[in-house]
């Protein structure tokens, strides 16, 4: 069970939440009463080759299931019950080697509402960039889609962006530089590449 409500609201964000609609509809007082089922593999070595370690995580999320049904009978429900389902996976795969090693990542996400809102709550969608992400752009910074950025150094503009669904792939190429302290201090060094929204 979450509830969120938004209390106070300077007039700069209100400017921002009116420019907006997509904002709107996120930035809303909401309830989430559901249930979340979330599994993962966090190290599945090849039998063949004990050098190919997986990563595999699946999670799914709804909410108003059951207690959607109940709209008719208590109000609040009808007013600021969120009804989706939401779903994502994640799978990493790395190739080790002597000094270096290979690693690839692939995480797939959608949302889905069945009420007559027009986005998940903020506090539900996905988000891209930052250092767990597309490493190149700042936390909450990409997409959604095609929207065009507006300029980060304008301070008051709202940059915060976030969507339904997400896709994600990583590639990355891990070697040791330097042992300062072998098997202690090692410095090591990535060339990567990150695509997605």
């Amino acid at each position: 069970v979450e509830y969120v409500r938004l209390n106070s609201i300077s007039q700069a964000f209100e400017e921002q939440l009116n420019n907006n609609p997509f904002l709107r509809f996120s930035f809303n007082t909401g309830l989430v009463i559901g249930s979340v089922f979330s599994f993962t593999k966090p190290q599945i070595v090849s039998k063949r080759n004990p050098n190919r370690i997986s990563f595999f995580r699946l999670g799914i999320e709804e909410s108003g299931t059951l207690f959607g049904r109940l709209k008719n009978v208590i109000p609040v429900f009808d007013r600021e019950l969120f009804e989706y389902i939401k779903g994502e996976v994640e799978l990493k795969h790395e190739m080790r080697f002597k000094k270096s090693s290979l690693v690839f990542r692939t995480a797939l996400g959608a949302g889905y509402l069945y009420n007559d809102t027009v986005s998940m709550p903020f506090f539900k969608q996905f988000t891209g960039g930052g250092p767990n992400s597309m490493r190149a752009w700042p936390l909450r910074s990409i997409g959604p889609g095609s929207t065009p950025l507006q300029p980060r150094e304008i301070s008051n503009r709202f940059f915060s962006r976030s969507g339904d669904m997400m896709l994600e792939g990583n590639a990355e190429y891990r070697f040791d530089i330097a042992s300062v302290l072998p098997n202690t201090f090692v410095i090591r060094g990535a060339l990567f590449t990150d695509v997605g929204n």
